[in-house]
């Protein structure tokens, strides 16, 4: 006589109201600490700001010409003179945009939603990248400082 062996392949309803236990736990916890899309958005607009800030300063040494970023509480901009006759001119009239180098477009853009720029200020790279005054921007804790006569740009 054959014994017929039924085989159960499931979970218990103990097994599910434990997983489900657990991963409320895991939810409640390791939630709060993934960061939001704002914290990307500052990282990822600072790190441009400083590319930006870095470049001005390189492109001014390049073109032995003036270069000026701009930088307001929700934006920046790289601009030059207009001719080559007011790369030395005392104030030039900073008129034409930076192309940006990698992409189409100027090298200026607009702080995402929720984020904005501390002390925001225009500084002036002269043709050998520096500028004539010392100056720390933030954006929600990241800064950076711009060094007078060199024109060295530091992340802190």
């Amino acid at each position: 006589m054959k014994m017929c062996v039924i085989q159960n392949r499931g979970f218990s309803l103990i097994e599910l109201i434990m997983v489900i236990i657990l991963l409320g736990i895991v939810a409640v916890v390791a939630v709060p600490r993934l960061p939001s899309i704002t914290d990307f958005d500052e990282m990822g607009f600072f790190d441009e700001l400083v590319g930006a800030a870095r470049y001005g300063q390189k492109l001014a040494i390049a073109t032995n010409c003036k270069v000026e970023l701009e930088v307001t509480a929700s934006s920046y901009a790289l601009s030059m003179p207009s001719s080559v006759g007011n790369c030395f001119a005392l104030s030039p009239t900073f008129s034409t945009d930076v192309p940006h180098h990698s992409a189409s477009g100027q090298y200026s853009n607009a702080a995402p939603s929720g984020v904005s720029i501390s002390n925001p200020a225009t500084i002036v790279f002269d043709a050998s990248g520096g500028t004539s005054t010392s100056h720390t921007f933030s954006i929600d804790g990241r800064s950076f400082t711009v060094h007078a006569t060199s024109g060295y740009v530091e992340r802190l």
